[in-house]
């Protein structure tokens, strides 16, 4: 889970905590960075290639979205 309530985000940036996966490779001399990528349930307005969808109950960490 990723808080993005805290301190530096302003509209329209988004503005909840939000499940998310970390797509950084381990680096042993960078510490504390890290580059993370939100997940959504609602699609977004324009699709683009790098967006991907996740089947519905693909994982079971997501059911906690849901309800």
């Amino acid at each position: 889970m990723c808080d993005f309530e805290s301190e530096g985000f302003v509209r329209p940036e988004m503005e909840k905590v939000r499940h998310c996966v970390v797509i950084s490779p381990r680096y042993r001399r960078h510490y504390g960075t890290c580059l993370i990528v939100p997940f959504s349930t609602q699609p977004p307005r324009e699709v683009y290639p790098y967006h991907f969808v996740i089947p519905a109950n693909k994982y079971r960490f997501f059911l906690s979205l849901t309800r």
